[in-house]
């Protein structure tokens, strides 16, 4: 009875094998059709653009398409990719073209990255690039090529540098109030506090951006910061919060990005994987685990990030070593570490040593487990130590003081401009009521002016009324009185022979008088 029992066990089972590797082989190839699908689209691109190329046309232009040329092609040829960006670059410094130049240096650290993994050599190529494009305020550019560093600083643990470039590129896109990058860099600084576990400091930046992006009405943005948030409060062991940020997060992912050709697909199964995360953390391991494997099955059906399907091996097998299966926990640990160690990704490296290290000392294999103990040291005090987290702090504090020293110079500045206005509307006012004074002073003078004339013309009537009246006076009573009194007067002339000669001369001087 019980050898039928495992027959029929065993039958079952392999059924739901074959079943499971025809689900898996499905996916694979639905994946791999896409996949091709994009080869194909892009082949055609290059194709295009050889043709456009060979053209007798500007070089700025020649140097654009073999900057585009290098980027295409860097999905399919190292070798090719490298010739397309060395013509560019040599081209672009021939005509002193420096937008060109600048890209194909950026494309050379593309390239670079893509294929070798050599972040020395990548970061300088992309420090030539931001050289040139800071010198000739190629805003937009700039920032892509931030970003780019950013990230290869990111993959090898150098987070001084990443908080150099974050807050330059912070300091940039609040000069030219663009809130976008603001968000972007906000959340770059927040991730790196939250690196190096300074937890406080990343929550600050998260819910600043989280309050950016409520404000903008992004949901891509909503996505990035709630599982940032959910990141801090996971490590503040406050589920409640990271549940409710990783929710929201898939839900607005699944609604948002769960189209074939968006953008940021890829963000579904990382939040699946956050989530995975945050049941590991808080000890529910079974759902931990089936939440990550839902992850790694949408690795097989869209593309992902290298980076990020490393870290979804890691937690399987970390979560596998934790429920003791560690077969099934070495396979994904060495797949995650295998990946890790071929971008060149230090922290997961570092996991993957430790988790092994762990591994093998359960195993008692001692010997193994004490090599992984010893990488995994090393490693780590690679990237987190007292002086990176110093630096970190100390480029904040300069980040910190210089947009003080802005305010203040603003303040200043807005205090000057107040007391400039003060003065000038002082002035003015000082000014206008002069101008009204001096003209009601005219208009009095004016008046007064009248006045007078109307006076002096009425003083001129009345003296030339009266000499009328006295001209008429004389005329009319002292004239006939005159006339009367030399008539009678004449009448004695009869007389004269009786007067003396010297009366006789005082007579005729009265008549001579009274004519």
């Amino acid at each position: 009875m019980k050898f039928k029992q495992v027959i029929v066990f065993l039958f079952f089972y392999l059924s739901g094998a074959m079943s499971l590797a025809q689900s898996e082989k499905k996916q694979q190839d639905s994946a791999l059709i896409a996949v091709e699908t994009s080869d194909r689209k892009i082949r055609l691109e290059i194709d295009s653009l050889l043709k456009l190329t060979a053209l007798k046309q500007p070089d700025t232009l020649k140097v654009n398409r073999l900057n585009m040329l290098s980027v295409l092609v860097t999905n399919f040829s190292y070798d090719t990719a490298l010739i397309y960006a060395t013509d560019a670059k040599n081209l672009a410094e021939k005509i002193n073209y420096q937008q060109g130049l600048a890209k194909a240096l950026y494309g050379l650290g593309f390239i670079t990255e893509a294929f070798k993994k050599d972040w020395a050599t990548t970061i300088g190529f992309y420090k030539q690039a931001i050289a040139i494009a800071d010198r000739n305020n190629l805003y937009n550019d700039l920032h892509g090529y931030y970003s780019a560093i950013v990230n290869s600083y990111f993959y090898i643990g150098d987070f001084p540098n990443a908080m150099k470039i974050a807050t330059k590129g912070l300091a940039s896109a609040e000069v030219h109030k663009d809130q976008e990058k603001i968000f972007l860099y906000n959340n770059l600084i927040g991730t790196i506090y939250f690196r190096q576990g300074a937890f406080s400091e990343s929550l600050k930046c998260y819910l600043q951006s989280l309050r950016m992006a409520d404000r903008l009405n992004n949901d891509t943005q909503r996505v990035f910061v709630n599982l940032g948030l959910a990141d801090v409060y996971i490590a503040q062991d406050d589920s409640v919060k990271a549940f409710s940020c990783l929710f929201r997060s898939l839900d607005i992912s699944q609604k948002t990005f769960d189209i074939p050709t968006h953008l940021y697909r890829h963000k579904i199964p990382y939040t699946l994987y956050r989530i995975g995360f945050a049941y590991k953390t808080f000890g529910n391991n079974a759902e931990g685990l089936r939440y990550t494997l839902d992850a790694l099955t949408y690795t097989r059906k869209i593309p992902c990030d290298k980076f990020d399907i490393a870290n979804y091996y890691l937690q399987a097998g970390d979560i596998y070593r934790k429920l003791h299966d560690y077969p099934n926990a070495k396979e994904n640990l060495y797949k995650g570490l295998s990946i890790a160690e071929e971008i060149g990704h230090k922290e997961d490296t570092r996991d993957a040593y430790g988790f092994l290290s762990e591994i093998f000392s359960a195993e008692k294999k001692f010997d193994s487990a004490f090599l992984f103990l010893e990488l995994y040291t090393s490693l780590k005090d690679s990237i987190v130590n007292e002086k990176t987290q110093k630096s970190i702090a100390e480029i904040q504090g300069q980040y910190d003081v210089a947009k003080k020293d802005k305010e203040i110079v603003r303040q200043h500045q807005f205090r000057n401009i107040l007391i400039g206005s003060f003065i000038f509307l002082l002035l003015t006012l000082v000014f206008l009521y002069n101008r009204y004074q001096l003209r009601q002073k005219n208009k009095y003078q004016k008046e007064l002016n009248r006045q007078q004339n109307e006076l002096f013309n009425a003083i001129a009537a009345a003296q030339d009324q009266e000499r009328k009246r006295i001209a008429q006076d004389i005329h009319d009573s002292l004239g006939s009185i005159l006339s009367a009194a030399k008539l009678k007067l004449s009448a004695l002339k009869e007389s004269q022979s009786l007067l003396s000669n010297e009366q006789t001369e005082k007579y005729t001087t009265t008549l001579q008088l009274l004519d």
